[in-house]
């Protein structure tokens, strides 16, 4: 099994994430993982070990690190849901990236 630290360009920037892939050279389905509250952490990385694991080459991204990380952009997201201008675009446009 191959597990490395990526950067995925996105608008305006470079989003951090962890690549898990079993080893083979035949192509294989790809998964990507969308951390929670607590952002990219073990225990998300280690559902990509797990599913690298099954078969799957699995992506687990950091939607928080690009943006001044998770304080910041929770706050950011909290402040704009009022008017509706909060930061669901920006996070649609970094998964399609992924």
């Amino acid at each position: 099994m191959t597990i490395a630290e990526v950067e995925i360009p996105v608008p305006g920037a470079a989003m951090a994430g962890v690549l898990a892939v079993s080893r083979g050279t035949q192509p294989v389905p790809g998964v990507v993982l969308v951390h929670e509250l607590f952002g990219l952490d073990g225990a998300i990385q280690d559902a990509a070990t797990r599913l690298a694991g099954n078969g799957y080459a699995a992506l687990a991204v950091d939607l928080f690190g690009h943006r001044g990380g998770r304080a910041v952009c929770l706050m950011r997201e909290l402040a704009g849901m009022p008017s509706g201008h909060g930061a669901g675009s920006q996070v649609l446009a970094d998964l399609e990236s992924a």
